[in-house]
């Protein structure tokens, strides 16, 4: 696994053999970023279920501004902090070991708001969804802000009233990827 592009294009990320991860693939990455283009200069980007810090890393490096990670694995923390040693990067991140609901949670609460938010949770056990859900009660997503959420073609995302709604969706075998956009009120 290696960051695609950007200053840091071509660097390897570290992931053990015996992680438990499924990371996202470079392909599916770089078709991600490929949707989002020049959005990721300059912006405050969240990446829940980080697991090694895959996307968050490749949002550094095409020119992100800073980077929550979080995980509730201590195994992915390890990896994360890591990858950002590594690379060179620790200062634009912050990681936080968390279940996602909580963490955005207390985001929240400080007042933090994001451009961006990547997501890439285990598949086929509601987290998806439970994250637009979450997005919608805690309101951390700015107007105009982006949620990128990798899923199995299985799950159905269900937008009702979040105040979202999709802008693009790619499929890549079982993996979907259906890119949000927070409207404005």
């Amino acid at each position: 696994m290696r960051v695609v592009s950007g200053k840091l294009g071509g660097r390897r990320l570290f992931v053990s053999s015996k992680a438990k991860l499924r990371p996202t693939a470079d392909r599916v990455k770089e078709s991600i970023f490929d949707i989002l283009r020049s959005e990721i200069e300059g912006k405050e980007v969240l990446d829940l279920f980080a697991g090694s810090g895959n996307l968050g890393i490749e949002a550094i490096s095409r020119g992100a501004n800073r980077v929550v990670f979080v995980d509730s694995s201590n195994q992915s923390i390890k990896h994360i902090q890591r990858n950002l040693k590594d690379l060179e990067c620790e200062d634009q991140a912050k990681i936080l070991k968390s279940d996602y609901r909580k963490a955005v949670g207390e985001l929240a609460k400080t007042g933090e708001r994001f451009d961006m938010v990547f997501a890439d949770p285990p598949y086929l056990l509601g987290y998806a969804q439970g994250l637009i859900d979450c997005l919608k009660k805690e309101d951390i997503l700015k107007e105009g802000g982006l949620a990128i959420i990798e899923h199995h073609k299985k799950e159905e995302l269900k937008l009702n009233s979040s105040g979202l709604m999709e802008l693009e969706r790619r499929k890549f075998g079982d993996t979907m990827v259906t890119v949000l956009f927070k409207k404005g009120k």
